[in-house]
C-alpha cells in the first residue's frame, strides 16, 4: 500500500504512520480503550508486517500517541480497524 508524508492538523496532532516503535504505546492504549477484548501486541506485531494488505497510522500530539486506526485491503473488501 502507499505510504505518504506525515501531515497535521490545527490543534497540534499530528498523523503518520505506525512504526514497530509505537507498538508498546498503541499497545497501552489499546488495553486501556478496550480493556474487555483488546488485541494482544503481537497482533499489532503481526498487522504491520503485512506490507501489501495492511497500513496503520498513528495520531500524535505533543510526542504522546493519542489514537490509532489501520486498515485492511483484500480487493475487493477492505476493513478499518479502529
Amino acid at each position: 500500500m502507499p505510504t505518504s508524508a506525515d501531515s497535521s492538523s490545527a490543534d497540534g496532532v499530528v498523523f503518520r504512520d505506525m512504526t514497530l516503535e509505537d507498538v508498546p504505546a498503541v499497545d497501552a492504549l489499546e488495553q486501556r480503550l478496550f480493556p474487555a477484548d483488546a488485541w494482544p501486541l503481537h497482533m499489532f506485531l503481526s498487522e504491520l508486517s503485512q506490507h501489501e494488505t495492511r497500513r496503520y497510522l498513528v495520531a500524535e500530539r505533543g510526542g504522546d500517541i493519542v489514537g490509532y486506526a489501520g486498515l485492511e485491503c483484500m480487493q475487493p473488501v477492505a476493513g478499518v480497524q479502529p
